[in-house]
């Protein structure tokens, strides 16, 4: 059987991890499970060491080529977001052609993924004459350490290798300043601001002051207290005063846009909303922020099959209620694994170009495409899609 072929094989079948598959679990004492617990963590490091072997194999096939697809066929096949993919690629190259001696030891399962990955983010800012140094200092103890020793271990070495390391990587990063909506959830999400620590802290700070006094009768915890002050200040800078009370979450005006169904709002149904740029919401949830004081609506009728009632055909680009039909219908980026919302991506046909004359068949060969995702017009990659996927 050659290489390719045991490759298929492998994948084709169910994992098996050999001995361990014969290991009667409820049948360990304490002590047996400690054990096989600590097997199965040198098993991980081993598996994922291999890995990254691969990875950085791949990595190296990669070339300039504006029709290269090694990042595309690796998302397409594993589902990775494209972001990761080539993150991934990135660190496997660099751990595999840099730091050889760490994917040993993570081979043979003394050193895990996370201490690996602390070698990567911590040496990235330096030449690689200063990161393999780095490496050298903090080598032999791996074995022994937590994920959080390691990393203190790795700033302490890269400050005795070059005083001047933690400067340059400091003003790098302060480029990438920014702040980051993540979806969470049950109607949730994450607000995150990734700015220097002196701005961090000084944030915080404020927060605290404004914060943690609190009135007779709140129940709401320091953390409540917090999100909803941080809220009500960065709304209030625009004009938007919240509704609801000091003692519970703000009640926002509609700001931000939902595809909610008629019979929903009225309560005569319970089906899901869609929050654009985040996803569905509860229809508890739609209700509250449609009836705020200040929300705006906006009706777009549609068919019973989705399609507008009414569309020119004689419009040369897609009209503004069409191309938000188009939007409000694929929610994110047509390209497999690409998860950039609709409103950021631009609405074309599977060829790149905007359609002329619109017809309601015309509308469904309609789809959003990020900028970095959109349909050239030499021949595509084998995993792209011409059309609406």
């Amino acid at each position: 059987m050659n290489t390719d072929a045991l490759a298929q094989s492998l994948t084709a079948h169910e994992p098996d991890a050999g001995l361990w598959e014969h290991l009667e679990i409820p049948a360990l004492s304490r002590t047996g499970l400690i054990d096989a617990l600590t097997g199965t963590e040198k098993l991980l490091a081993h598996i994922q060491a291999l890995q990254h072997r691969i990875l950085a194999t791949l990595a190296a096939t990669r070339t300039d080529d504006p029709l290269d697809c090694t990042e595309e066929e690796i998302s397409a096949a594993v589902r990775w977001p494209p972001t990761t993919t080539r993150n991934r690629l990135d660190d496997a190259e660099t751990l595999a052609t840099q730091f050889p001696e760490t994917l040993a030891l993570m081979s043979a399962g003394h050193v895990t993924w996370p201490q690996a990955n602390a070698l990567l983010e911590i040496t990235a800012g330096l030449d690689p004459h200063a990161a393999r140094a780095a490496q050298a200092r903090v080598l032999p103890r791996l074995p022994q350490q937590t994920t959080a020793a390691t990393r203190k271990a790795l700033h302490r070495a890269v400050l005795a290798i070059d005083p001047h390391a933690a400067h340059k990587r400091h003003t790098s990063e302060t480029k990438k300043r920014r702040v980051v909506l993540y979806p969470e959830p049950d109607g949730m999400a994450t607000l995150a601001l990734y700015a220097p620590a002196q701005t961090g802290a000084a944030v915080m700070a404020a927060l605290d002051r404004h914060a943690k006094p609190r009135t007779r009768g709140d129940q709401r915890t320091l953390d409540q207290r917090r999100a909803d002050t941080l809220a009500q200040l960065v709304l209030a800078s625009v004009g938007v005063q919240p509704g609801g009370t000091t003692h519970t979450a703000p009640q926002i005006p509609a700001l931000v846009h939902v595809v909610v169904g008629i019979d929903t709002l009225l309560g005569s149904d319970e089906e899901p909303a869609q929050l654009r740029g985040h996803g569905p919401i509860t229809a508890a949830q739609a209700r509250q922020i449609a009836y705020t004081r200040n929300a705006t609506w906006r009706r777009l009728l549609t068919a019973p099959n989705g399609q507008l009632l009414h569309v020119d055909p004689r419009t040369y680009r897609p009209t503004a209620s069409v191309e938000r039909l188009v939007r409000l219908r694929d929610q994110h980026c047509t390209f497999p694994v690409c998860a950039m919302p609709a409103a950021r991506c631009d609405c074309e046909d599977g060829r790149g170009t905007a359609r002329r004359g619109l017809t309601r068949a015309a509308t469904d060969a309609l789809a959003v495409f990020s900028r970095n995702r959109r349909p050239r017009r030499v021949a595509p990659c084998p995993t792209r899609s011409a059309g609406r996927l």
